[in-house]
């Protein structure tokens, strides 16, 4: 019982150094608040401790998503299917669906596709996307009307750009590619936020300036730029995709449409879910794709 108390203890302390970019009283209240969390999942002999932590994934990779929630720029790595719940869901709710996790986790399909009515459930019901409505809902929240509406647009460079890039935390992001010399993008949020590029060598990234999660945000792109599309839960469309992608994302749904005119290689991994058959061409100029994802579906 002790050492598995000192494990805790270590990796919590671990998880506050590598949250240093977030203020101090902020900070304590998510160790505070994770720790009791995993306690109480504990000793419920459903889960033990070591299964926890394994789940939650190391450290450093926890704190990424907590830094994405605070708006704060992220590092680049994964993480496991089961810390985007304790994150995203807040202290107040997260208590309740605890026990709904548990239940889903012993009882429910961990996934389930209704193909007619283009519907994907995941955990229970935890997630729940609804293609054919364009809807999205994470627990509580929906990603449907919004309150906060931003738009903007910036300058394409052909020859200088050759990257797109952007990351979020929950919600529906519609792109679309198409000859144009500009960024366009149209969003909505349950809170007030704007967006903005930052341009760093040949890469262009799109920015929400604040709280990355709850957003159904529309781009329009110039079809030659390489995309990478990085988000935990929800529902990224790319339409027509010309260009090479990487696109990862925790839970929800994926959906490119090809050219036909094009030849493609797809580098798939999902852990749960529907993967179809993907192109995948060795030849020269073929365009490189690759996605990954934990729980979910593909489309093409």
């Amino acid at each position: 019982m002790m050492q598995q108390y000192i494990k805790l203890k270590v990796f919590i302390e671990s998880l506050g150094k590598e949250l240093e970019p977030i203020d101090l009283v902020t900070r304590k209240e998510i160790l505070e608040n994770l720790e009791k969390q995993i306690i109480k999942l504990s000793h419920t002999n459903t889960l033990p401790l070591e299964k926890i932590l394994k789940e939650l994934g190391s450290p450093k990779k926890l704190a990424n998503r907590y830094l994405v929630e605070q708006g704060i720029p992220p590092k680049k790595t994964g993480l496991g299917g089961f810390a985007w719940l304790l994150i995203i869901l807040g202290s107040g709710f997260l208590t309740m669906l605890l026990a709904v996790l548990l239940l889903a986790w012993s009882f429910s399909p961990l996934l389930k596709i209704n193909e007619q009515n283009g519907e994907l459930v995941i955990l229970g019901g935890l997630i729940d996307i609804k293609e054919s409505q364009g809807k999205f809902k994470m627990g509580n929240i929906k990603i449907e009307h919004k309150n906060y509406k931003f738009s903007g647009n910036f300058p394409y460079e052909e020859g200088k750009h050759h990257k797109f890039q952007f990351q979020f935390a929950n919600g529906n992001i519609d792109i679309k590619t198409e000859v144009t010399k500009d960024i366009l993008w149209e969003c909505e949020s349950n809170q007030k936020m704007g967006g903005e590029i930052e341009v760093e060598e040949d890469t262009i990234s799109f920015l929400p300036a604040g709280n990355a999660s709850g957003l159904n945000c529309k781009l329009t792109l110039p079809e030659q730029l390489s995309l990478n599309i990085e988000g935990t839960n929800g529902k990224i469309k790319v339409s027509p995709l010309h260009a090479a992608a990487q696109i990862k994302l925790n839970n929800g749904l994926v959906e490119l449409l090809l050219d036909s005119h094009k030849k493609y290689n797809f580098d798939a991994s999902l852990q749960n879910g529907q993967l179809p058959s993907l192109p995948q061409d060795q030849s020269a100029d073929s365009i490189p794709v690759k996605i990954e994802m934990i729980n979910g579906k593909v489309v093409i």
